[in-house]
């Protein structure tokens, strides 16, 4: 399934919402094999979010990077959390994970390659209708992306 999922990548297709979350659905199945109860994830998707569509792997980087870098610097267990709602006329998508931000060298700018494609893929379906925010708490990470529904 998973395999299937991720040639549609080179279609840039847009998918529904739902279709991201049961692939990433499936990752975590990967993940918690490897990881076993150190790693908690949990989904807060709001069912009217479910039909809006989302270019392929736009979440999935997200995700990645949460366990990647949750796992360094996180107490066990890891816990993810996948957020989805609709504010008025937004889309409000939040990956959030335990552990803290990793600051990185401007050298290794390469290391944040999840995050500018989130952003590319952003740019390309909506211009200007997009906004990434990161949120370093002390014991957690959020990335929260809004994308205004009228573009859609």
């Amino acid at each position: 399934e998973f395999l299937k999922y991720s040639l549609l990548e080179g279609e840039d297709s847009k998918v529904p919402l739902s279709r991201e979350i049961k692939t990433i659905n499936h990752y975590f199945d990967i993940e918690k094999v490897r990881f076993g109860n150190q790693l908690i994830i949990e989904y807060h998707i709001d069912p009217q979010t479910e039909n809006f569509l989302i270019p392929v792997f736009l979440i999935h980087p997200l995700i990645e990077n949460a366990v990647k870098h949750g796992m360094k610097t996180s107490p066990f267990p890891l816990k993810i959390s996948l957020t989805t709602i609709m504010k008025e006329k937004n889309l409000w998508i939040e990956i959030t994970n335990s552990g803290k931000w990793i600051e990185r060298n401007p050298v290794d700018d390469i290391a944040r390659t999840g995050l500018q494609n989130t952003q590319k893929r952003l740019n390309l379906a909506y211009p200007k209708d997009h906004m990434i925010e990161i949120l370093k708490n002390e014991d957690s990470v959020c990335i929260r992306i809004i994308i205004d529904t009228n573009t859609n």
